[in-house]
């Protein structure tokens, strides 16, 4: 929590991508960007780069809160960092159907919120990464996962995103007893290529849209500590967050 709340030196630019089908990319974006909001006690900006009823400005209406009890915004703002919007909490900002370029959009909205998480469509992925200064990888852990975190760190490093994607947190959602062999493969794979894996224990509160277990709670808490203290530090160094 600590590490979460550290002061940034300027607005931050996060793209969420998931690598591939389902793998949580719109849930991990908008409980990372409450769970931010809840700690810094400042307003944090979800973009939705995205259309239809599985969008994130759709799922947004019955996402679990991760912390009960707290409305997002709740906490003691970080040091340095006073909300200039008159705002508080999550955020949901809707490109729409009619959505320029994806690159400018975050921009935009970054120039208004300290933090801002984008949920970008494949076809805005390329755009999006222009913009970012940080990267969340989200992969299931499945038997897919490996292969598909291999290909699309390729796929970065070949369209001269390498930098990006050595500072990017990779995120294995589902992780259970059962998948614990799949994401022990695809932290592998990442290993050493990107800054840091947060694993997502199985929960099945978040499809009920219950509040979220203790365990998830806790591995959000540092998925967001580790997004914070690379922001606020670019030199950090590699790290695994089991």
């Amino acid at each position: 929590q600590a590490r979460a709340r550290l002061a940034l030196p300027s607005p931050a630019r996060i793209v969420v991508l998931g690598c591939t089908a389902g793998a949580g990319q719109t849930v991990t974006a908008l409980l990372t960007g409450q769970l931010l909001a809840i700690l810094r006690g400042e307003p944090v900006a979800v973009l939705d780069l995205s259309a239809g009823e599985r969008s994130l400005t759709e799922q947004a209406r019955s996402v679990p809160v991760p912390m009960p009890g707290r409305r997002a915004g709740g906490g003691p703002p970080a040091p340095g960092q006073g909300a200039g919007t008159g705002e508080r909490g999550l955020q949901v900002v809707t490109a729409g159907e009619s959505a320029g370029d994806p690159g400018q959009m975050i921009t935009a909205v970054a120039a208004r919120y300290p933090l801002t998480l984008a949920d970008p469509d494949a076809s805005f992925v390329p755009r999006a990464l222009r913009a970012a200064d940080q990267l969340l990888l989200v992969a299931p852990a499945t038997a897919e996962a490996p292969g598909s975190l291999a290909m699309t760190l390729e796929w970065l490093e070949a369209h001269d995103h390498a930098a990006l994607a050595a500072r990017a947190i990779t995120v294995l959602n589902g992780v259970s007893q059962a998948t614990a062999e799949h994401a022990e493969k695809a932290a592998s794979v990442t290993s050493g290529r990107t800054r840091a894996t947060v694993r997502v224990p199985w929960d099945e509160h978040v499809r009920a849209r219950q509040p979220l277990g203790i365990a998830t709670i806790h591995a959000y808490t540092a998925l967001a500590g580790v997004l914070v203290a690379g922001l606020a530090d670019p030199a950090a160094v590699g790290e695994a967050v089991r």
